[in-house]
């Protein structure tokens, strides 16, 4: 992605962390920005809004457990971008959950818009691909003649 997105190409992030800071996307034109506090209010967006397309999170116990955000959210968008401010131990039950990517320092969150734009740009056209697939089959399924693939 170039950062030259339309207003309805916008990449729609869900930030979670205890000080509502945005991890300095704020000012990119290409990203939407919605911020909440807590664990619940993110699972409830993310329910609610079906329109997340990347979820950023702390890792700060006992108020935000991250992997256990990440745990939940896979159970209900197993493909959604998430990427975890989280080190040590958390980083490593993290992996094993299916995060995204995590991240322990400053100089990574200088990247991070670009970080973002490349994980949600995959999740679109692997949810294209998957789309295209889907409307195949519906096609072949409603066929009334036989249909044979080459």
């Amino acid at each position: 992605m170039d950062g030259t997105m339309s207003g309805s190409d916008a990449i729609r992030v869900l930030v979670v962390t205890r000080d509502e800071t945005t991890f300095s996307l704020g000012s990119n034109e290409g990203i939407d920005v919605s911020v909440v506090g807590a664990v619940d209010a993110a699972l409830e967006n993310i329910d609610r809004n079906g329109g997340v397309e990347c979820v950023l999170c702390d890792h700060d116990p006992p108020v935000i457990d991250g992997v256990a955000l990440l745990e939940a959210i896979r159970t209900r968008a197993p493909d959604l971008p998430v990427m975890l401010f989280a080190a040590g131990e958390a980083a490593r039950r993290a992996a094993s959950a299916g995060v995204t990517d995590t991240f322990t320092g400053v100089a990574t969150v200088d990247r991070l818009p670009k970080l973002v734009e490349e994980a949600v740009e995959y999740y679109r056209a692997k949810g294209d691909r998957f789309a295209a697939e889907a409307r195949a089959a519906t096609h072949l399924d409603a066929a009334r003649d036989g249909v044979a693939i080459i």
